[in-house]
């Protein structure tokens, strides 16, 4: 779709889609939420003559919700998960965003807890929505992922990278295999199949390793050297309108990250020449000759090396995975 084009044209200027995910999709997009830019409710609200064009309507938020809480009550399919039980029970415990009751953000004093963004692999923001619970909710970034899926091609691949991208790809691997919409799947008809999950570069250090070998970009096949941090940059950018969009009428705030965000996104488009050629020198040539040159050291023919990263992939993972119980509940909360 145009849109995406205008926002990113190295990722969505694509002569041909449905490249495998395993050599990384037709594109690798970033999400998360920031609760700094909340909103106090006693500023209140007013009309304005504007519809933005990065926010999502929270109507659609909602939909997705109402199909999220309608698949929580169907019985989810028995299924092994990627990584063992106890490994994803426990990001979830120690992510915040992966604990739907960890309140960020007091619903008295705030009409508007955050921000959710979307990002793609160049830190061009796609989409963004506003975050109306006290915690960080799968519903968001469901809401922004099929807004993106509305304008790609029927066969385009996403690598969606999240820093509990485990968590939610467990929670769609519950529900979505071969249950039609009317029976509350999460993703829309057809979308699970061409998506999968990782989890940011810098979060990634912060999960179990038996987590970082399956989800981190570092260990999946395709994910290139991407770090995945859009995101962050993109809040770096914007900060300081935090202390203006607090007390603003809602609407305005509104506005003012939506035009801020075309402002940040344009820049991001005229040096995006100058950002793939700095890629290029600082990060692929000059780490590929590192590698080339620790591959020749260290004696080992490459075909070697993989086998045993195979080798030692599958003992780390699928070992403790015949001992964890096979998954049969659903796990939404974040």
């Amino acid at each position: 779709a145009r849109v995406l084009r205008e926002r990113c044209p190295a990722c969505f200027g694509l002569e041909e889609w449905g490249r495998s995910l395993k050599d990384g999709g037709d594109v690798q997009l970033g999400a998360d939420g920031c609760f700094s830019y909340r909103h106090l409710r006693s500023a209140g609200d007013g009309p304005i003559s504007y519809d933005p064009s990065y926010f999502i309507s929270k109507e659609k938020v909602a939909r997705v919700e109402e199909r999220i809480n309608g698949a929580r009550k169907k019985q989810p399919r028995t299924f092994k998960p990627a990584i063992p039980q106890e490994a994803l029970d426990a990001c979830q415990e120690s992510w915040n965003a992966a604990n739907e009751k960890k309140q960020k953000t007091d619903t008295k004093h705030y009409d508007a807890g955050g921000v959710f963004v979307m990002t793609c692999r160049h830190s061009q923001v796609l989409f963004l929505c506003d975050i109306d619970t006290p915690g960080e909710q799968q519903k968001y970034i469901v809401a922004l992922l099929e807004e993106v899926n509305s304008l790609l091609p029927p066969q385009a691949t996403i690598l969606q990278a999240y820093n509990v991208g485990c968590v939610t790809d467990h929670s769609f691997n519950l529900v979505s295999s071969g249950q039609p919409i009317s029976q509350f799947q999460i993703l829309t008809d057809g979308f699970r199949e061409r998506i999968s999950f990782i989890i940011n570069a810098m979060h990634a250090f912060g999960h179990r390793w038996v987590c970082q070998l399956v989800y981190s970009p570092r260990c999946r096949d395709g994910a290139g050297l991407s770090d995945m941090e859009g995101v962050e940059r993109f809040w770096s950018r914007i900060r300081k309108l935090i202390p203006l969009t607090r007390t603003q009428w809602n609407s305005c705030r509104l506005w003012t990250i939506d035009q801020y965000t075309s402002f940040v996104n344009q820049e991001g488009v005229e040096g995006l020449g100058a950002w793939l050629k700095r890629q290029e020198t600082k990060n692929l040539i000059k780490k590929r000759k590192a590698a080339v040159e620790t591959l020749i050291q260290c004696g080992v023919s490459e075909a070697e090396l993989r086998l045993q990263w195979a080798a030692q992939k599958k003992a780390q993972t699928s070992a403790r995975s015949r001992k964890a119980p096979v998954s049969k509940s659903i796990v939404f909360s974040h």
